[in-house]
């Protein structure tokens, strides 16, 4: 097993270097990486950005490329066993259980190697695997990293290596709208079930990935940093730095000191601080706090990522509410009526209202084919509701019961009204616009 992991040389693969024997105990010993684990970040996160994922998913394509043209193939890929380092970098670790594809006959007939939770389908029905195992493994992490649980769970290691055989999975953008179609497009052609119909090799999946990371705001792209400098490195051009930056921020206080005592119109300002109050003591997540328009309650989406549920929350006080705890699926985005009498929300692709103090949801906006509906935000008046779908913002009337498309926006979120409802605020990537019937989007900032 050592002789085939130490074939692999490549950046992004965790170095092997011996294999000895103490007090009868077998070890490896291998390269220290200063970091943590995937599945840490991820649980630590709730969930990565598209961004993260993406870069993530890039390196370990590269270490995998070298494997794979070796023959090996990994057979246990899983977030426990890629190693992030403090510079960004990503890398594979535990070739241990890896097999040229050379060799015959190390395994028993019938034999199952891998953790249920990353496992293909074939390698689950202990048949022969290649390369495209590792490709339905990568697809896996991929949606773990994007949407915050795993495609299959349950509550045996077999029964969950059979789901991956003969279940479904919800489409990662159910579960997160905001990542893109191209990338959920992308985990599910690494999930399918018959190896024939996943990437043909990992060159490929890269090749997508690197086309998808070009698509997105570069203020959302992840680099990994470059490798720390030497010690002597360190010496000469850190205190170079910290000789130019020093003076620069003399100059820049000076001329910044000099505008305000100098010029006429100087007036005095009082600038008063709010003070913050915590009403939450819940552990675990508590997501998309949303106030109340009289300021008395706070509506949220609260528990595991992936599986949260709704409550309304007094703010003085702190009485809870659970408005969906009862209800199937993943609720967030929770928005008061201005009246505060009803609440909107999102739940697996579609939005819903709810009474605010409880009752039976009403599904409002449907999914439509892998399209969710979901960032719902109510105009002013209490008659509309605002919402992104099929790459848009629509409105839906909520006398007629009608929608309407107001502008393309791909991947737009976080939508707002002005409050005398002419207007719609919302996000693209990390930049703000505006959006009127009289007049062209107009970026913020």
């Amino acid at each position: 097993e050592l002789k085939t992991a130490r074939m692999i040389s490549q950046k992004n693969v965790c170095r092997m270097f011996d294999i000895g024997e103490a007090e009868e105990t077998h070890f490896i010993t291998m390269e220290y990486i200063r970091g943590e684990d995937l599945k840490s970040l991820i649980r630590k996160m709730g969930h990565l950005s598209a961004g993260q994922a993406i870069s993530i998913a890039k390196q370990v394509c590269e270490g995998l490329t070298e494997a794979h043209k070796l023959g090996v193939v990994h057979r246990d890929l899983k977030p426990q066993n890629i190693m992030v380092d403090r510079e960004g970098y990503a890398r594979i670790m535990d070739f241990g259980i890896a097999r040229s594809l050379e060799s015959k006959g190390i395994t028993v007939a019938g034999m199952i190697i891998g953790t249920p939770e990353y496992m293909s389908p074939e390698q689950a029905e202990a048949k022969d695997v290649d390369h495209r195992s590792d490709i339905y493994s990568l697809g896996v992490i991929l949606y773990e990293m994007v949407t915050g649980q795993l495609p299959f769970e349950g509550d045996t290691p077999l029964s969950i290596a059979m789901k991956h055989k003969s279940e479904e999975f919800k489409a990662p953008r159910i579960l997160n709208p905001l990542i893109p179609e191209d990338l959920n497009d992308l985990i599910i052609k690494c999930l399918e079930k018959e190896k024939g119909n996943r990437y043909k090799s990992v060159e490929d999946l890269h090749r997508d990935l690197d086309s998808i990371e070009k698509n997105i705001p570069l203020t959302q792209r992840v680099v990994p940093k470059r490798k720390p400098l030497t010690s002597k490195e360190i010496t000469v051009k850190f205190n170079l730095k910290k000789v130019f930056i020093s003076a620069f921020i003399v100059i820049i206080l000076i001329a910044i000191a000099g505008y305000f005592l100098l010029r006429p119109d100087r007036v005095e300002t009082i600038i008063q601080i709010g003070t913050t109050k915590q009403i939450s003591y819940e552990t675990g997540l508590e997501l998309d706090p949303n106030v109340s328009p009289d300021g008395k309650m706070v509506a949220l989406a609260s528990g595991p990522l992936g599986r949260t549920h709704l409550m309304v929350r007094q703010v003085v006080g702190g009485r809870t509410l659970e408005i969906t705890e009862d209800f199937p699926g993943n609720q967030r985005w929770p928005q008061l009526s201005p009246d505060g009498a009803q609440l909107a929300f999102y739940s697996d692709g579609s939005i819903y209202i709810v009474p605010a103090l409880g009752g039976i949801p009403k599904r409002i906006i449907e999914k439509k084919s892998n399209s969710s509906a979901y960032s719902p935000a109510w105009s002013p008046d209490g008659k509309k509701i605002a919402y992104v779908q099929n790459d848009s913002i629509n409105t839906f009337n909520l006398d007629s019961g009608e929608s309407e498309k107001i502008i393309d926006a791909k991947e737009a979120h976080c939508l707002s009204w002005s409050p005398d409802g002419s207007k719609i605020a919302y996000v693209l990537g990390n930049l703000a616009f505006v959006f009127s019937e009289f007049d062209i989007p107009e970026a913020l900032y």
